[in-house]
């Protein structure tokens, strides 16, 4: 919303934590020109952050009126709102900012989260899945998604089962590389159970010198078909890990599994976004 430098300043004074600051420069430019939006906008963030919340509303809702489709509004109406406990108002404009840019991130993740804190597990996960979709290469809403999926798991018992694994097995080798004894023995353990009755290898590198280093090194060892490689600090959440890989690699020949941290821009991973979810997915689950 940030258009002036004036009002840029003010908003990075906002975000900066000075927010008697930016009320301050919010306060000299509606002196000049009392609809000006954006400095409306700072100006209610900045006051209610300072502790008046209804202040701090009416100030957006002045913004609102004179712009009633502005998603960043309604999405710092909803929040004002969150603060001061009014969750029900709180929702309601998060779902306006979502109806507003269906494909938008932030709304969808604050309704998402919202719905979580309320016990309202099936309106999350819509919301958080939502979130996913429309920014592949920062995870957040897919962890607070899976954390959902794992607290309420006879919400969604109704799920299709995963189809049965293909009766030829193919070989598997699992790398994980770990400095670390006791995360290696986690991961270890989080593994075997994922894999079952599934018969695989496990190298473990504890003196890489680099990861690349570390998983060349394990290719040239491996004897599987398929390769699995992990870092240690990882739980696995598949309860047919084997039977997934194998079905997944017969249509493709890599398979990237959704679940690190976060996706850096030029990672091959963050490029192939979409097949890594279409692929990735029935593995996680």
């Amino acid at each position: 919303m940030a258009g002036k430098p004036a009002v840029g300043q003010a908003f990075q004074w906002y975000r900066e934590g000075e927010f008697a600051r930016a009320l301050e420069a919010a306060r000299r430019l509606l002196e000049v020109d009392p609809s000006d939006v954006n400095a409306l906008h700072v100006a209610g963030l900045a006051t209610a952050r300072l502790g008046d919340a209804a202040g701090g509303l009416a100030l957006i809702e002045r913004a609102l009126a004179a712009a009633p489709a502005s998603v960043p509004l309604w999405l710092s109406r909803g929040k004002v709102l969150l603060d001061a406990g009014r969750e029900d108002e709180a929702r309601e404009a998060f779902a306006k900012a979502a109806a507003l840019d269906p494909a938008g991130y932030n709304a969808h993740l604050e309704l998402g989260l919202l719905d979580a804190k309320r016990s309202r597990p099936r309106d999350a996960a819509r919301s958080l899945l939502r979130a996913w979709r429309s920014r592949h290469d920062d995870v957040f809403a897919q962890r607070e998604l899976f954390e959902l999926l794992r607290a309420h798991p006879r919400e969604f018992a109704a799920a299709p089962p995963a189809p049965r694994a293909p009766v030829a097995r193919p070989r598997i080798t699992l790398v994980i590389c770990s400095i670390d004894p006791v995360k290696f023995e986690a991961a270890k353990r989080s593994f075997a159970r994922a894999f079952g009755d599934w018969e695989y290898e496990l190298l473990g590198i504890h003196d890489a010198r680099s990861l690349a280093e570390a998983y060349n090194r394990a290719l040239r060892a491996c004897r599987g078909e398929i390769v699995v490689f992990s870092h240690d600090d990882v739980d696995v959440l598949s309860a047919d890990l084997g039977g997934a890989l194998a079905r997944a690699f017969e249509r493709a020949d890599v398979v990237g599994v959704v679940g690190s941290a976060r996706l850096a821009g030029p990672a091959w991973g963050a490029r192939m976004a979409d097949a890594m979810i279409d692929r990735g997915v029935d593995i996680i689950f």
